[in-house]
């Protein structure tokens, strides 16, 4: 399901929404009353939608600038001259992705003395096949599995490279005290990907 935001120009009161560029099968429908659609299939990949709009007497609107995202498609629409019906459409593209990225900590050594180092090295690896933009990465610690506080908000891996590397400056409180990391891998549709380290100070407890 769709969101969208349709914005026009003139006096646009129909639209014609469809995956379809005849537009088989499809009605006119109140441009107020248009907030989501739903998609034919819902399988992963690109997707083209065609829309049209009508002022209601016989004056067909074209697509004519395009702006898509993942998550919400906005489409401008200009009314052509009047008394002249355009059928022509033009598209907005943009994938469907509903594939959370993959990745996860790497190398984190959760043994550590902390109270006899400075910084915690955080590394990790992130991908992301449904989208050319890398994935974002947030860092957070928790004392309790329910609450966590950020360390690090939407970083991302530097030039081609799929692994991160984040040093953190432990706080005094935190280097005798038990404690989780949280690794939120985001792509550029809202996926996540989360992971949950291993107890730091805990020894052998489970917490």
């Amino acid at each position: 399901l769709l969101r969208l935001n349709i914005q026009t120009s003139g006096d646009v009161k129909y639209v014609m929404i469809s995956e379809d560029s005849n537009f088989t099968g499809t009605s006119w429908i109140k441009k107020e009353s248009v907030n989501f659609y739903q998609l034919k299939s819902i399988v992963d990949g690109s997707k083209t939608l065609y829309i049209k709009g009508s002022d209601g007497n016989g004056n067909i609107a074209e697509q004519k600038n395009k702006q898509s995202s993942i998550q919400n498609i906005q489409s401008n629409l200009e009314s052509t001259p009047q008394n002249i019906v355009s059928t022509a459409s033009k598209s907005t593209s943009f994938v469907l992705d509903q594939v959370p990225p993959s990745g996860g900590f790497e190398n984190l050594n959760t043994n550590i003395d902390l109270s006899q180092t400075q910084s915690l090295p955080i590394e990790w690896s992130s991908s992301d096949t449904n989208t050319s933009s890398k994935p974002k990465t947030t860092i957070e610690y928790t004392l309790d599995s329910k609450n966590f506080i950020p360390i690090a908000l939407d970083i991302t891996t530097d030039g081609t490279s799929s692994t991160g590397l984040y040093d953190w400056v432990v706080p005094n409180e935190l280097k005798t005290a038990k404690f989780k990391l949280r690794l939120s891998i985001k792509d550029e549709a809202g996926n996540v990907k989360t992971s949950l380290s291993n107890c730091f100070n805990c020894g052998y407890v489970v917490v």
